[in-house]
């Protein structure tokens, strides 16, 4: 049985390129994770009244269509399935690039960086609601999670001492959002995390 190296992560910003990561040296298989200055999120509620994973991305589409306007016509959504009864992460990323980044050979899977930073951390959110806290260059990810759910999800500019304002920022999107006070937090900074 051939030995197979994991996949090389690695981040895509703002400004960098399809070209760019297909010359990078070495025959490393890339699993890329886009930054969330390059993605859009929206909650969508569970209804049961949709039925198929179409109705769900139509409802999506029009979720960020009240918000965003005509542009997200070219802009690629997907779904994240929170299971029966929960709320659905959607995100929305520009369909150009997701298409440029799909012709590199050596991409095996391409994810927002929300959802790898996330994922790595899903067991801490099992038991206790808390608030999830994703931090990378100029952007704060604050995402409500409880019963295993996300409650409120809100891409914000990171204020240069992001972590001393951090307890007024999640206060005041526990009072916009009208939800009880949550002071447990898990901070996730950088891709690896």
């Amino acid at each position: 049985m051939l030995f197979r190296p994991p996949p090389k992560r690695v981040v895509f910003r703002p400004g960098d390129s399809a070209e760019a990561l297909a010359a990078l040296p070495g025959a490393a298989r890339l699993e890329v994770v886009l930054s969330n200055h390059l993605t859009r999120y929206a909650l969508l509620p569970w209804s049961a009244a949709l039925k198929s994973d179409e109705e769900w991305l139509a409802y999506a589409r029009h979720v960020f269509g009240t918000v965003y306007g005509p542009e997200v016509s070219s802009w690629r959504i997907r779904i994240c399935d929170g299971g029966r009864g929960k709320t659905r992460v959607a995100c929305a990323v520009d369909a150009a690039l997701v298409e440029a980044l799909a012709r590199v050979e050596r991409i095996v899977s391409i994810q927002p960086h929300l959802m790898a930073a996330f994922n790595a951390r899903r067991s801490e959110f099992e038991a206790d609601p808390g608030w999830f806290v994703l931090h990378e260059p100029g952007r704060l990810a604050l995402g409500l999670v409880c019963d295993g759910e996300w409650k409120l999800l809100r891409m914000r500019q990171a204020p240069p001492d992001w972590r001393a304002d951090l307890p007024t920022l999640l206060h005041r999107e526990s009072e916009s959002g009208s939800l009880s006070p949550c002071t447990r937090v898990v901070v996730s900074t950088g891709i690896a995390s």
